[in-house]
C-alpha cells in the first residue's frame, strides 16, 4: 500500500475500521508517526485491533445511532 509522504506526524481518524484494509491502513498510516484514530460498532474488533497494534486510539461508536453522533 503506498501512502503519500504528505501523510505523516499527523491526527487521523477512520470510522468502520476494525478489520481488512482497514485495518491494514492504520497499520501503514501508524507507521509513518501518525496518531491513528478509529471507530467501529464490535468493541471485540475493536479490542482485538487494539492488541495488534498498541498505538492505536479506539472508540466504540455506531454512526446510524444519532445519540453516538452527538
Amino acid at each position: 500500500m503506498i501512502i503519500p509522504k504528505v501523510i505523516q506526524n499527523k491526527t487521523i481518524l477512520i470510522t468502520g475500521v476494525s478489520s481488512g484494509i482497514g485495518l491494514q491502513t492504520a497499520k501503514v498510516l501508524a507507521s509513518k508517526q501518525n496518531k491513528v484514530i478509529i471507530c467501529g460498532r464490535s468493541i471485540k474488533r475493536l479490542k482485538e485491533a487494539k492488541a495488534l497494534l498498541p498505538e492505536l486510539i479506539t472508540y466504540e461508536c455506531d454512526f446510524y445511532d444519532l445519540e453516538n453522533c452527538k
